[in-house]
């Protein structure tokens, strides 16, 4: 089984996936840690979040917004485990890609804008005009808005950890059914 989790930054994807892996022995594979900072180290980029930004667009632009969704579907190819959940897509054409390989299963992860905001200054000093920035380049410039839409399943992380992890345990089962 091939999840795909989508949504905003800090939203809960990771720790959706980190559950699956946890509870249910998936493999987890994320696009800015398993693809772009490999490819930004082959071609002579220092990995840091903002310059995978730049370089992803470079990408893009080079090698169309295909182009991290090429190389995800090789890692799913060479994965000895059959289930598999994928964190980091950003574009249909990412998961267009995927398709080639395995169907996936889309699962967009919300959460309010104040407790992602909130989740992300625990991180990182970022101020509120910045992390609305990165939802509008998301959005916009990299194609979330559309991949947002493709969701076949919906899971709000708007209340507690154990509430949040109640409600995947509940999706795991409608997916099982």
């Amino acid at each position: 089984m091939l999840i795909i989790t989508i949504g905003l930054a800090r939203s809960g994807k990771d720790t959706f996936a980190k559950y699956l892996v946890a509870n249910y022995g998936f493999e987890h594979f994320d696009f800015y840690r398993d693809v772009v900072v490999p490819e930004m180290r082959k071609r002579g980029f220092k990995p840091s979040k903002e310059n995978a930004s730049i370089f992803g667009d470079e990408m893009r632009k080079k090698f169309g917004n295909g182009v991290f969704g090429r190389i995800m579907a090789e890692l799913i190819k060479s994965s000895q485990s059959k289930n598999i959940v994928i964190t980091g897509a950003r574009s249909v054409e990412e998961i267009d890609e995927i398709k080639k390989v395995e169907k996936p299963v889309l699962v967009c992860i919300s959460a309010p804008l104040k407790e992602r905001y909130k989740r992300a200054v625990s991180e990182k000093n970022i101020s509120y005009e910045e992390f609305l920035k990165r939802d509008e380049r998301d959005l916009k410039n990299k194609g979330l808005a559309k991949l947002l839409k493709l969701c076949e399943f919906k899971i709000e992380n708007n209340s507690t950890l154990e509430e949040f992890y109640s409600k995947i345990d509940k999706f795991m089962r409608e997916l099982a059914k």
